[in-house]
């Protein structure tokens, strides 16, 4: 493996879970419903030895900085029609993790609150309403477990 510098602290050349050795169709369509229900979560049980007699569940939850680097592959794919809106957005979760590493939590999460809410009234419209349901889930994610 290489340097990990992205964000999300995840290595650029990592495969989709869903193509990984290993998963069956069972982890696939577990990660496909999740996927469905725009929970940002990511739950998969694993078999922690080759017997699957006790498998380990995990769950992947959306960061500050996870939530900016998916807006700015949003906004590079074209998902965002409006420079102004991605600004906007961009300029709140830029704010959203200065407060976070500042350890200003409760302003945190007021931040993500302005994020929702501009998401909420541009979607459909300015940028594709499927990423904003993706990215409203995550920011609701990230002020529920305070991450």
């Amino acid at each position: 493996m290489g340097p990990v510098d992205h964000p999300s602290g995840a290595d650029g050349r990592v495969a989709p879970l869903h193509r990984r050795p290993g998963l069956g169709r069972p982890e696939r369509r577990e990660l496909q419903r999740e996927r469905e229900g725009a929970d940002p979560r990511l739950r998969v049980r694993l078999p922690h030895d080759n017997s699957r007699k006790t498998p380990r569940t995990f769950e992947i939850h959306a960061t500050t900085a996870s939530l900016l680097a998916n807006l700015q592959r949003v906004n590079s794919e074209g998902k965002i029609s409006d420079p102004k809106v991605y600004a906007g957005l961009l300029d709140k979760l830029t704010q959203a993790l200065k407060k976070h590493e500042a350890g200003q939590h409760a302003v945190e999460a007021n931040v993500l609150g302005a994020f929702i809410d501009q998401l909420l009234a541009q979607r459909g419209h300015a940028i594709d309403a499927a990423m904003a349901d993706l990215m409203i889930a995550s920011a609701r994610d990230i002020i529920t477990t305070g991450n």
